[in-house]
């Protein structure tokens, strides 16, 4: 069960973060790479939901590890999915983006579509481990009160 509802919530931030590029990118705030920290709301918010979901329809007694698991599940979805939208992007949709970062960004002479779906990958796996870990204290947090 907790594989469909990570995929379902991977699914959902996937289009958050289809919609938040689309919205910088008709407000031409594309070229601003810092702003894609915002990205982490979005994560936060899709793993936060996919495991309230998971607690509330599971009555699984090692709901920790359950519910870890659900929130890695809506991380990863949701960033592959990403990974892939910005590779077909930056190969075929607008080359000319590619061509920005490698003339702006440190190291930009080494980067190519494929290095930057790896770098993609890594720090939005890292972020969605760290807020997923981080509402799971929440609600560990919350299952202990509630048993003491």
């Amino acid at each position: 069960m907790e594989n469909k509802i990570g995929i379902k919530y991977g699914i959902i931030s996937l289009i958050g973060y289809i919609v938040f590029f689309g919205l910088m990118k008709g407000f031409n705030l594309v070229e601003i790479i810092e702003l894609r920290f915002l990205n982490l709301f979005i994560m936060i918010s899709a793993v936060w939901l996919a495991i309230k979901n998971y607690k509330k329809n599971s009555f699984n007694s090692s709901f920790y590890y359950a519910g870890f698991l659900t929130g890695l599940t809506t991380a990863i979805v949701g960033v592959l999915g990403f990974v892939v939208f910005m590779g077909v992007y930056l190969q075929f949709l607008n080359p000319n983006f590619m061509n920005y970062l490698k003339a702006n960004e440190p190291f930009g002479q080494y980067l190519n579509p494929v290095s930057l779906m790896g770098v993609l990958f890594i720090e939005g796996l890292a972020s969605g481990l760290i807020s997923t870990f981080g509402v799971m204290q929440y609600y560990k947090a919350k299952t202990e009160s509630l048993n003491a």
